[in-house]
């Protein structure tokens, strides 16, 4: 090597070094560039919420029975405290809590997916079911906050920490408190179609943060981490600038730090997220929905190791998937969602505003006059209805009369007694206000468990439950357009996220277990050459749920029963099938058993007379089809069980003879619903020798 290659070298390893040196230093200042932009995005977002926050401290403050007055206009009045609190709020809250959670029904849009598909869904309700806290109980809490705050949320998360049998990772659901979601300011659209980031705000010990990020320090955390101490809990008064180091015990770690995680679009239009707290970053996860390579960058594609079988078309004869394999070493796309990983369920929502209207802002004004009628009442019944006006404190010190408020005026002229009546103009003004309170929320006496007064009859009382049905029907379409949202972000961290094979359970048909496995590999489908994953759509009912109590849910069953509904017959299996549509539980498992016993007694009835189950030449002549039932006298039609499309196809020549005798259809059709299904499971020549028998009944009865 020459002086020249030499002096080339050392400058070579120079600049290297130089560079090494630059590159943390580069880091660090697009670190504090980016905590510098968002910190100021955050206390611009938390000032135009602040209003909001007030309001849900004092909604949860008269859920709570607040003892305090409110709009009141007198300042010398202001020191009152009432001494009873009828919690009005919290009674008409809890009588329209819904614990029903909307079930989704996915569908493909394809036919060749409706497998993978249903896959697909029992897969997401595993998850709904089994999580921690399980949906049904993020459901009660949501319920509340819905009617208490105007909006709940739910959001969906990934964790990569879980580790299980054979996988890693897994999809958790959560329901963060309204006061502790912050959208950017100027987002106007409710449904987060205009949002460009939000805030999940959260305050947590030092031990929790250290087993959450063990690549932190105690010491980092306590140096650089900030404390707002309004997200600890509910309070009158919100201190936007107002941060606390010293909260809790610093030896025990339980000292609190407010940990930020902030959630936005990209240029792309891709998720992005970000945790910090003041000058500490946390983590930073660009185009969070994406796979990383070796060196951290995201990759939108990914390379098949093993051969997979994968759909290609239908096969017109069979209607069965067409399969194809693709080969190991194939490159496929990643499914990489677009949609937030939170959902809002709002009470009203408010025109361009991105809070909703709360039932306490509806009700606060007349809850506030319950509350102050109530105190005037009983101060006077306190103070006494008498007023005795004496001249002197020796005169009152004399007197001893615990119903009476006495006076001293000083006027040796003013000694007399003044009396102010019963005081039933109160009682008569609260309850007119209760009635309006029930006129706006749909909370009648009955929706309360309570005799509505002038009320003569169950009929009655049962007008008013629907009645108030009807009024708390709107609050469940919202929430059955927000689960239908959920169910569709947890397909789509299901089918980014859930690789290998993930074992699931299910309660299925006749109360047996279900078991199945789901990787987002085996939704994969050959669409013109191209590898994509299947489309589907999913769909929630708007329904109001009804027969929540599990005594009027058995006392309607066994009604049902008793009428004969639960046979197998395919009139019942359609009653049945409405009635799952409009919300009755538990009928599930009966429709499935129901749907199997009729396939089965159509099978027995087709394979009757031949060998092995053919079916018989006469049932159905070549080249000939059944024909329908004729119609009955008076034009109406016949045979239509569970709609139109089942109408019994018979015989050609048992058709014919029917329909030249409309006497005998009516007969036929005058039988009890058991004898009628008997008849048209029956042969051709078991329905010929009943159609006899008929015949001469009827002969006998005309003698």
């Amino acid at each position: 090597m020459n002086i020249i290659d030499g002096l080339k070298s050392v400058a070579g390893k120079v600049v290297k070094k130089v560079t090494d040196k630059r590159k943390p230093i580069k880091q660090e200042q697009a670190d504090s560039d980016l905590l510098h932009f968002w910190k100021k995005q955050l206390e611009a977002d938390r000032r135009v919420k602040k209003p909001f926050d007030a309001w849900f401290d004092k909604w949860n403050s008269e859920y709570e029975a607040g003892r305090s007055f409110d709009n009141l206009s007198d300042i010398a009045t202001n020191d009152k405290t009432p001494r009873t609190i009828v919690n009005f709020p919290r009674m008409i809250i809890e009588s329209q809590v819904d614990s029903v959670v909307p079930d989704p029904d996915f569908k493909a849009v394809a036919k060749d997916d409706e497998m993978p598909v249903a896959t697909l869904k029992n897969y997401c309700m595993y998850v709904v079911r089994s999580a921690n806290p399980s949906l049904d109980e993020i459901n009660l809490g949501n319920e509340r906050r819905t009617m208490k705050y105007g909006i709940s949320f739910i959001k969906v998360h990934w964790n990569n920490a879980i580790k299980k049998a054979g996988y890693i990772g897994d999809i958790e659901l959560s329901n963060p408190h309204p006061k502790d979601i912050i959208p950017n300011h100027g987002a106007k659209d409710m449904g987060m179609d205009d949002m460009e980031h939000y805030h999940h705000v959260t305050n947590r010990h030092v031990k929790y943060i250290l087993r959450k990020w063990p690549h932190l320090t105690k010491r980092e955390i306590e140096d650089k981490a900030v404390l707002y101490r309004e997200f600890d809990e509910m309070v009158g008064d919100q201190r936007i600038n107002v941060t606390d180091q010293e909260s809790g015990d610093k030896e025990a770690n339980l000292n609190k730090y407010t940990i930020i995680e902030t959630t936005y679009l990209d240029e792309d239009g891709d998720i992005c997220k970000l945790w910090w707290s003041g000058d500490l970053l946390i983590k930073h996860i660009p185009k969070f929905f994406y796979r990383r390579d070796e060196k951290g960058n995201p990759i939108a594609t990914e390379v098949l190791e093993e051969d997979l079988q994968v759909r290609a078309g239908i096969n017109p004869q069979t209607g069965e998937p067409i399969m194809k394999t693709v080969p190991a070493g194939t490159e496929v796309e990643y499914y990489i969602p677009k949609s937030w990983d939170l959902v809002a369920i709002p009470f009203i929502p408010r025109d361009k505003c991105w809070w909703p209207v709360s039932m306490m802002e509806d009700i606060h004004d007349l809850n506030e006059s319950i509350k102050k009628i109530l105190y005037t009442i009983e101060e006077g019944y306190l103070r006494g209805r008498k007023k005795i006006i004496v001249s002197s404190e020796e005169i009152k010190q004399k007197i001893l009369d615990p119903f009476s408020e006495i006076i001293v005026s000083g006027d040796p002229q003013s000694v007399h007694e003044v009396e102010l009546g019963p005081g039933t103009d109160g009682l008569v003004l609260m309850e007119k206000m209760k009635e309006y309170l029930q006129l706006i929320t749909g909370a009648t006496n009955a929706a309360l468990g309570m005799r509505t007064p002038g009320s003569t009859s169950g009929k009655q009382e049962l007008v008013y439950v629907e009645q108030a049905a009807q009024k708390i029907s709107l609050k469940g379409v919202y929430k059955a357009a927000a689960y239908k949202r959920l169910y569709r972000v947890i397909a789509d961290f299901a089918m980014a996220f859930c690789d290998d094979d993930r074992p699931f359970r299910l309660a299925g048909d006749r109360e047996q277990e279900i078991y199945g496995s789901f990787n987002r590999l085996n939704l994969l489908k050959d669409l013109k050459g191209n590898i994509v994953f299947p489309d589907l759509d999913i769909e929630t009912t708007a329904e109001p749920a009804f027969m929540k109590a599990k005594g009027e849910v058995f006392n309607n069953l066994v009604l049902l029963a008793g009428q004969g509904r639960f046979e197998s017959t395919p009139s019942n299996l359609f009653l049945i099938k409405v009635l799952d549509k409009l919300g009755v539980p538990h009928l599930k498992d009966l429709i499935a058993s129901m749907t199997a016993e009729i396939e089965q007694q159509k099978a027995m009835a087709q394979g009757q007379g031949q060998p092995g189950g053919a079916q018989s030449p006469q049932t159905q002549p070549q080249g000939q089809p059944g024909q329908p039932l004729p119609d009955q006298p008076g034009g109406q039609p016949v045979g239509q069980f569970g709609g139109q499309g089942d109408q019994p196809q018979l015989d050609p020549a048992i058709a014919e003879a029917l329909g030249q005798n409309p006497q005998l259809v009516q007969a036929l059709y005058s039988l009890s619903p058991d004898a009628q299904q008997a008849f048209f499971l029956a042969s051709p020549e078991q329905q010929a020798q009943m159609l006899i028998q008929l015949q001469q009944s009827l002969q006998g009865g005309i003698r």
